[in-house]
Parts: structure tokens; C-alpha cells; sequence
């Protein structure tokens, strides 16, 4: 579907699915997109930290932990992700 137009439920469960078939771009780039309209949504800053840290990608991984943090009661959460890294 549409990133732009998809509920963002379909959008967090298809970067699951491409992340779990290993195609890490992919789920990053749905991630991305659900993000553009929800900067919001902790689940998917968390898992688009996953994403990046699995590519190898610790900067980007770190900026999306340091967006996790500056979410309301998201603090503990962001401190766990920049950790992992």
C-alpha cells in the first residue's frame, strides 16, 4: 500500500514483516515514512533504531534513539536504546 496514505497500523506491520525477511531497507524506509506523519509513535522510533543498528548504521541508530527521547515518559526507554548501541 500507499506509505503515505496506508493506516499506520499497515505500515508498522509491514516494516515488521521486511524486517523479519531481513530486507532492512525496506522496513527502514516504511519506518521513515510512518514516522513523517507520526513523529510520535515510540514503537516505531524503537524499531527503526533496530533496523539501523542491525545494518550497522550506529549513527543513525543513535539519532533515532535520541528521538525516542525526547518523547514524554519515553526517557527510560531511550537510555536502553542508546545502550544496545
Amino acid at each position: 500500500s500507499d506509505a503515505a496514505t496506508a493506516p499506520l497500523d499497515v505500515l508498522r506491520l509491514q516494516a515488521t514483516l521486511r524486517q523479519h525477511l531481513h530486507e532492512f531497507e525496506a522496513a527502514a524506509q516504511m519506518l521513515d515514512a510512518l514516522l513523517r506523519r507520526a513523529p510520535g509513535d515510540a514503537q516505531a522510533w524503537l524499531m527503526l533504531a533496530t533496523v539501523r543498528r542491525v545494518q550497522g548504521r550506529y549513527d543513525a541508530s543513535d539519532a533515532a534513539c535520541a528521538a525516542l527521547g525526547r518523547l514524554p515518559a519515553a526517557g527510560l526507554h531511550a537510555v536502553a536504546c542508546t545502550a544496545e548501541n
